[in-house]
């Protein structure tokens, strides 16, 4: 991938790209129509925006993806780094190749390229490349594939059944630029945004009229960076006073069912003296790790006056 550099509050802004390897050998097609000239020193762009375009269209082309990031002066006179990439970084690795684009913005606010290094060391990019940079593979799923992959999904069908129907529309898979993974992101991203803004606003009523009704139900929950939901668990009074009597050995289940939302449905369960399976506590989690499973144990525990028991899960 490449980086960029630069900070808009200086009269000269300078921009570096380099490149950042990607990390998978085989080869697709896949390319532009449109034939982009490499970048040489003296290039001129109006704005911001039309060299982040140039260089993006450049860099699919060529196999390739980028990194912007910005440099400018701090307070001290020293330079300041920033990274300025929505999809980050994460699924490449830098191979010190030295391909990059150094541009400054002049004060009448053109762009200029001031530096160019198109060689290539330490991989070798080519156009079927391309379809192993997230960015470019996204680019291509345009709002007709997002209304037919929601409307198929909705009726039904799973994602690879999607996938599969798009390909034969294209005359095979060969010809389809992104993944079956890509698709599935969109549906989990839709998922969250819906948990977040519709059904969590319910559950939160409903938990409320719960403890309105009885200030013995207990319920706790967390949300990610992104301030979307991301953990929840509930018991209720019946459960609650079921744990004092019948709570020396707790069974956790986290292998129930996995909702619409894909929130693994995890419940504590015990044995009454009549030796019937009985509930003790429910919880929805994002994530089945250690540091999930100490927030939701510590939780319930800390709901049930700190009991201690024996705990057993499968």
């Amino acid at each position: 991938m490449v980086e960029f550099v630069g900070n808009d509050n200086e009269d000269v802004i300078e921009d570096i790209i380099e490149e950042v390897n990607i990390t998978d050998d085989e080869e697709e097609t896949g390319a532009d129509d449109d034939v982009v000239t490499p970048p040489f020193v003296g290039m001129v762009f109006h704005s911001w925006e039309e060299v982040d375009k140039y260089y993006k269209r450049y860099g699919r082309q060529q196999g390739f993806g980028i990194l912007r990031a910005c440099i400018g002066v701090g307070l001290r006179g020293k330079r300041v780094y920033s990274t300025r990439d929505e999809l980050g970084t994460k699924r490449s690795k830098k191979c010190d190749c030295p391909v990059l684009m150094y541009c400054n913005r002049t004060k009448d606010g053109e762009w200029v390229v001031k530096r160019a290094v198109n060689e290539h060391k330490n991989h070798c990019p080519t156009p079927r490349k391309f379809r192993y940079v997230p960015r470019y593979r996204q680019e291509d799923i345009n709002s007709l594939i997002k209304r037919k992959l929601f409307n198929d999904y909705n009726s039904g069908a799973n994602v690879p059944q999607i996938f599969n129907c798009l390909a034969s529309e294209r005359n095979g898979v060969e010809n389809v630029t992104f993944t079956k993974k890509d698709l599935q992101n969109i549906i989990a991203r839709d998922k969250a945004e819906k948990l977040k803004e519709g059904d969590w606003n319910a559950m939160w009523k409903y938990f409320k009229a719960m403890y309105t009704d009885n200030e013995n139900f207990f319920h706790k929950h967390r949300v990610g960076e992104d301030n979307r939901l991301q953990d929840v668990m509930w018991v209720d009074a019946r459960n609650r006073a079921a744990y004092e009597e019948f709570g020396d050995v707790v069974l956790f289940d986290s292998t129930y069912l996995t909702n619409e939302y894909d929130l693994p449905f995890s419940n504590f369960v015990g044995v009454n003296h009549h030796g019937q399976t009985i509930l003790l506590g429910c919880a929805l989690l994002s994530h089945e790790d250690s540091e999930t499973f100490e927030w939701l144990f510590t939780e319930l525990l800390s709901c049930m006056s700190n009991k201690k028991t024996h705990w057993f899960s499968y």
